[in-house]
């Protein structure tokens, strides 16, 4: 499943008896350049966990990349330069930023196009996400869930110095009926601060559902996204 300037995966979960489902997840395509990328979605703990941005440079010349982490709130935590050589991948552990860090980074490159992604800890083992490189207007995010004990969350990230002004748009399906139950709603004027981030609880927004695919339309500006779902036995084994 293909989808618009996003990823989904699945959230770090605090409880022993739960399960992590990966979906609507994008490969790392080494080939999928760019000057600049977003991501979201970022966290350290009190202790280096191998949280950590990839960055890998896969032309001929010598990639100057300048990372910047935010809060957010949209403060900026930290700046680096970082040189990476030809053909060469290089590892920046989040906790080098600071520790306990909740926050979002913009990635850009001088010199040559590069691939950025995160290996980041989740509950099943370290995972491989990739950052977004196209931040877009409109983000589809699908197959989402919020039923009993499984929930799903939206990351929204405003890459740019100016706030914007988003819309959710949710089509929330009930698979318990035959036929299918379908109800339509939205939430309005979600302002996202600059270089800010705005986390979205699906289930407090919406309610319960089976699935839930959601489109995020911004009214000024790009933003990039991603979604996030949380996976508990129960759910999954009663379904």
């Amino acid at each position: 499943i293909s989808i618009v300037s996003g990823a989904a995966f699945a959230l770090k979960d605090k409880h022993d008896a739960s399960t992590v489902e990966t979906i609507n997840s994008e490969y790392v395509n080494l080939n999928a350049k760019s000057d600049a990328w977003s991501c979201p979605y970022l966290v350290s703990g009190d202790t280096d966990n191998s949280n950590a941005l990839i960055i890998y440079n896969p032309s001929d010349n010598v990639s100057n990349v300048n990372v910047k982490l935010y809060s957010v709130e949209g403060v900026l935590i930290k700046e680096k330069d970082i040189e990476v050589k030809p053909k060469v991948r290089i590892s920046d552990p989040i906790f080098s930023y600071g520790a306990n860090l909740n926050a979002s980074a913009i990635v850009e490159s001088f010199g040559s196009p590069m691939v950025v992604y995160r290996s980041l800890s989740l509950s099943d083992g370290q995972e491989i996400i990739p950052c977004v490189k196209t931040p877009s207007s409109i983000i589809e995010l699908d197959n989402l869930v919020t039923k009993r004990n499984t929930n799903s969350y939206l990351y929204l990230n405003n890459p740019h110095n100016v706030s914007v002004v988003v819309d959710i748009k949710a089509k929330l399906v009930d698979t318990s009926t035959d036929p299918f139950g379908i109800v339509l709603d939205d939430s309005r004027g979600i302002v996202i601060g600059a270089f800010g981030r705005t986390d979205v609880d699906l289930q407090a927004m919406f309610g319960r559902y089976s699935l839930l695919n959601i489109t995020v339309v911004s009214r000024s500006g790009f933003i990039s996204g991603e979604a996030l779902v949380d996976y508990k036995d129960s759910d999954v084994t009663n379904d």
